[in-house]
């Protein structure tokens, strides 16, 4: 039996959200000079928001599930994702405004770094470990 969607992805945003917390973490200087510059280019609002849209649109096509909590978490992020995707090729000036926010209150950063890592190593733990246990004790002789 092969592992599901769930598992899948897990594996895939489960480290990259780890490593994205600890960044936050770790970085937050850079972080915050990338994002001004960020938001000064018109070009790379428009490509962070079409990569936003496929990514999150891809995701939604292919996990639409809420009946878990690792099911729930992802689902989110590929609403999260294609709405933000959707704002910053639409309403550009939104994500500037909250991008204001953020650098007023920096110190929110290393906090949302923990989350970030947090659900990501939950994730991680799901796909590599809890969804290779449940393929296996799902296999019948």
């Amino acid at each position: 039996m092969k592992p599901d969607a769930t598992f899948i992805i897990a594996r895939i945003l489960g480290p990259l959200l780890a490593i994205c917390g600890v960044l936050l973490i770790t970085q937050t200087a850079r972080l915050l000079s990338a994002m001004t510059d960020f938001m000064a280019s018109d070009a790379l609002m428009l490509l962070a928001g079409v990569l936003d849209l496929i990514f999150g649109l891809t995701l939604l096509a292919l996990h639409q599930r809420w009946n878990s909590f690792s099911a729930f978490i992802i689902s989110a992020l590929a609403w999260m994702m294609t709405i933000e995707g959707a704002i910053l090729l639409l309403a550009p000036e939104l994500i500037q405004r909250f991008a204001g926010l953020v650098l007023a209150y920096a110190q929110v950063l290393p906090i949302l770094g923990c989350v970030f890592a947090l659900i990501g190593v939950w994730l991680a733990y799901v796909g590599f470990i809890a969804g290779t246990l449940r393929v296996e004790t799902v296999r019948t002789p």
